[in-house]
């Protein structure tokens, strides 16, 4: 009996263990800007990258695209506009903007045919002396239209 209890105590304390990373990666910071999407604090240079994706009820694709970053001469983003067809995602559109400085915007539209799933795939680049020093990645949730 006294094995048991202290077989089912370790197992109760591994799992206490176990569980509270868990918990702390699903507590939301008062501050964290939900409308933000895909906001970045984890890289040195890249401070922010937010995407946003949608499509109106006559099939205008909405892209916009942000990146900010510090201590860097340049940012660019690269935005693909995607379809799922005969069982693969297909780019049908693409958009590339770069800018001096620490931030870049990128918004753009597209019509596409209805009866497809879309999503957006973006990239974002922060550069020192012409050479890439960080790059961050998004992909939206699908969009039936």
């Amino acid at each position: 009996m006294r094995k048991l209890v202290s077989f089912s105590t370790m197992v109760f304390l591994i799992g206490c263990l176990l569980i509270q990373p868990v918990l702390a990666l699903t507590q939301i910071p008062d501050d964290l800007e939900l409308s933000k999407p895909n906001s970045q604090t984890r890289f040195t240079y890249i401070s922010f990258f937010a995407n946003n994706f949608d499509i109106s009820s006559s099939g205008q694709a909405q892209i916009e695209s942000v990146i900010r970053a510090t201590n860097v001469d340049a940012v660019s983003i690269s935005a693909v506009l995607q379809q799922f067809d005969n069982g693969s995602w297909q780019t049908i559109k693409s958009w590339y903007e770069t800018e001096d400085g620490g931030t870049c915007v990128l918004d753009a539209s597209w019509y596409v045919t209805s009866g497809y799933q879309y999503r957006l795939y973006s990239s974002g680049f922060a550069y020192q002396s012409n050479h890439i020093v960080e790059s961050t990645l998004y992909t939206s949730s699908s969009i039936y239209y």
